[in-house]
């Protein structure tokens, strides 16, 4: 998994992190919200305890405020 770590903007969702996932030549998007983890190490354990075993991570990094990702959240 590759980690693109970037400095915190402020913003209303900025603590969030995006995984971007593959399974079975499938992309896919899973998000972390803040009370799963609140750094880079805790969002790569809490993606090897929740879907590690399932699923392959590609990138890891932090969500960007009012980002379109997070519209699948809700």
């Amino acid at each position: 998994m590759k980690i693109l770590m970037s400095k915190r903007k402020p913003g209303m969702y900025c603590d969030w992190y995006i995984i971007e996932g593959l399974r079975d030549g499938h992309r896919c998007l899973f998000l972390i919200s803040w009370e799963q983890a609140s750094n880079y190490a805790q969002a790569v354990r809490y993606w090897k305890r929740t879907w590690g075993k399932k699923y392959k991570a590609i990138l890891l990094r932090n969500s960007e405020p009012m980002s379109d990702n997070l519209i699948l959240a809700c």
